[in-house]
């Protein structure tokens, strides 16, 4: 009886295996799927709105499920997953095989169940994107290791290294200015970007953005300069490179 009951309060995606029905096109299995969790009419109705507008069901026709490609087939594997209101959704890889427009409605989707039902979502994925625009907190494992457990924020303020960009009016070549920045500042480096933009990229350990735009404000005549956030694909590659770089010191010593 609890098993039967946790059953209904969770949804599944995953990538290998279909809880749709292969010989059946996409509304018979959402038929399906309200009888066995006993989803009431409106309910129904409102999420099968829901996922029309978002994820352009209709247009998966009558076509069974073992035809569709495998982009189709996921948006109607994270359609099914919400059809009853889960409390919990476990979803692996769910946006394999969407082009960016379906990723930003599923991230919408996400955002709607987690905001307007509460619903719970626990998600894996290789695309970093998809773990920045829904997840509140992450759990990154390195070989077994957990090196960090809280919030997203938490994770990009852990940054190790900053950055700013800057335009200046000096007639100063911009190879000329990037060797005045790592002069001034040891341990920056310095490139040229964008056809004449100069990129600063230093150690948070070691520098503070402000002394850093201190040294620019006095140095050049500045036409423009921002820091932006640090990017959560760059703090992962952090993290995992030092750890791939300790491991490599570590075989260099024996």
């Amino acid at each position: 009886c609890h098993r039967q009951r946790n059953a209904r309060s969770i949804g599944v995606v995953f990538g290998q295996r279909s809880q749709l029905w292969w010989d059946l096109s996409v509304p018979d299995s959402f038929r399906i799927l309200r009888r066995i969790y006993d989803i009431p009419d409106p309910v129904y109705r409102r999420n099968l709105a829901l996922y029309r507008d978002l994820l352009d069901i209709d247009a998966l026709g009558t076509t069974p499920v073992r035809q569709l490609s495998l982009g189709q087939r996921m948006r109607a594997e994270i359609a099914a997953s919400l059809l009853h209101d889960p409390a919990v959704v476990f979803w692996d890889e769910p946006t394999i095989g969407l082009d960016m427009v379906l990723k930003e409605a599923v991230r919408e989707l996400v955002n709607h169940a987690h905001r307007e039902l509460g619903t719970t979502v626990v998600l894996t994925s290789h695309d970093i994107a998809d773990i920045a625009a829904i997840c509140d907190s992450a759990l990154v494992v390195d070989r077994g290791r957990v090196v960090h457990q809280g919030s997203i924020q938490d994770l990009l303020r852990s940054a190790d290294r900053r950055a700013v960009l800057f335009d200046h009016r000096d007639p100063i070549a911009p190879d000329t200015a990037c060797a005045i920045v790592e002069q001034g500042l040891p341990g920056v480096r310095a490139t040229v970007v964008d056809g004449g933009r100069v990129h600063v990229d230093y150690p948070a350990t070691e520098f503070t953005s402000r002394r850093v735009l201190a040294f620019l404000l006095e140095r050049f005549d500045l036409a423009d300069c921002y820091a932006p956030e640090p990017d959560l694909e760059d703090v992962l590659r952090q993290i995992y490179g030092q750890r791939r770089d300790a491991a490599l010191r570590e075989v260099d010593a024996a």
